[in-house]
């Protein structure tokens, strides 16, 4: 597996290729806040005008996933076996143990 960056890693390396970009002479300019990049009039872009796509059918998979699903058996859940518990007294002091069956 490959291991993950860190996030000190991420941001050395973020801050290398700001500097090497600064040093080719490129200039990074200061926007106000709330600029956007976009006109205030300018429509989102919308995707509908794609013709439209067949799908595929999958009832017959679906059922045959469904059949197989009630030929597995249902599990048997083994009997739940006693707990030990310590008792403690009125000031916390351990006084016995016990076996609870739930």
């Amino acid at each position: 597996m490959k291991p993950t960056k860190t996030k000190a890693q991420v941001r050395k390396e973020i801050g290398n290729q700001v500097r090497d970009f600064l040093a080719e002479g490129g200039k990074v300019e200061q926007l106000q806040p709330g600029v956007s990049g976009r006109d205030i009039n300018q429509a989102l872009p919308v995707t509908f005008n794609q013709p439209k796509v067949k799908r595929t059918p999958l009832l017959e998979e679906i059922k045959a996933l469904d059949a197989r699903k009630g030929k597995h058996q249902p599990k048997v859940l083994a009997p739940k076996k006693p707990v030990k518990k310590l008792l403690h007294d009125d000031f916390g002091e351990p006084v016995r143990w016990v076996w609870l069956e739930d």
